[in-house]
């Protein structure tokens, strides 16, 4: 799951249907295997909250993440699509 984090560290409107849908019915996963790409800004407290939310519920659903969460920080990241490009290469080899 690719996020950015909305507001004061709240999941995208985009998004909140599916991350709400699972908090309400938490459907246990643990066949399922996912990987995280949070987007943000350094420069606020709630840095990539949303990513960091969405790793935490699917963690509690059983999901199997795959690799490390991808951390892109829209201050020091010039190419941010092609950071997550190169990262989904190498998650999507531990497939």
């Amino acid at each position: 799951m690719c996020t950015s984090t909305t507001g004061q560290g709240e999941i995208p409107d985009n998004i909140y249907p599916l991350v709400n849908e699972l908090r309400d019915t938490f459907p246990l996963m643990p066949e399922r295997h996912y990987g995280v790409i949070a987007l943000g800004d350094s420069s606020y407290e709630t840095f990539a909250d949303a990513g960091k939310q969405v790793d935490e519920l699917l963690q509690e659903l059983q999901a199997k993440r795959l690799g490390e969460v991808l951390f892109i920080d829209a201050c020091e990241t010039a190419d941010p699509e092609g950071t997550a490009v190169e990262w989904m290469r190498d998650w999507m080899k531990a497939l």
